[in-house]
């Protein structure tokens, strides 16, 4: 029998996403880096997924031959059917990614699917805005929009998507750039918090029509690799 494309975990231990994994639970998904758009520059130069324990899992997942955007949404809607929804939050592609409307419908539906069956919230970060109406994903599907600029910021507000930033180092400040786009450092980074009691990125379209969007700070072990690929955009 050969590897599965995606991966579902019932109770992640990624102490950032919940520090209790037994009182407060969150279930993630993630699938092999092939299902990543080729454009992304984090991709082989600083990705999160690449590097600690995750990176373990990823290269796991790399290891088994590409599918095609929809066999590997297929994989993602089967593994989320396996968890037990019990009120948990749920993070879609820890590693991975959509890449074409077909599979964003895919995967929104099992998200739905996941609500109705008595999951808690459901979100996830795609490269793919570009290329992806928003609506393809669907509504029970929170997406925020895996930017690189500002100026991409603006352009995926306009496409009705929350832009999600990586910087090297949060500003001092929060308020609106040049290109008007109002940035929220993430609060489970900034304050003593976690995904779990925060849950901001839970929000995706109510921040698109705030014309906001979230701010992370390049963390975890490839933390540096992440910030000498961003000084070069």
């Amino acid at each position: 029998m050969s590897a599965p494309l995606a991966i579902a975990v019932q109770r992640t231990e990624n102490g950032k996403i919940t520090s209790e994994p037994n009182r407060r639970p969150v279930s993630v998904t993630m699938r092999g880096q092939g299902s990543c758009p080729p454009t992304c520059p984090l991709l082989g130069a600083g990705c999160y997924a690449e590097s600690g324990p995750q990176g373990i899992h990823t290269a796991r997942l790399n290891r088994v031959r590409r599918g095609t955007p929809e066999a590997y949404a297929r994989a993602t809607a089967c593994a989320i059917e396996g968890l037990r929804a019990v009120g948990q939050p749920l993070r879609i592609d820890i590693v991975g990614d959509d890449a074409t409307p077909q599979a964003a419908g895919i995967t929104g539906r099992a998200a739905a699917a996941f609500r109705e069956r008595g999951g808690g919230p459901v979100w996830k970060y795609s490269h793919s805005w570009r290329g992806i109406p928003r609506n393809s994903w669907g509504g029970a599907l929170a997406i925020l929009a895996s930017v690189e600029s500002a100026r991409d910021g603006l352009a995926a507000l306009e496409r009705g998507y929350a832009p999600a930033r990586v910087i090297g180092r949060f500003p001092e400040l929060r308020e609106r750039d040049a290109f008007e786009v109002r940035w929220i450092p993430c609060p489970a980074q900034v304050g003593e918090s976690d995904c779990e009691h925060c849950r901001l990125c839970t929000h995706g379209d109510r921040l698109a029509e705030q014309g906001a969007g979230i701010l992370f700070e390049a963390h975890g072990s490839g933390a540096a690799k992440v910030r000498k690929t961003i000084a070069s955009l």
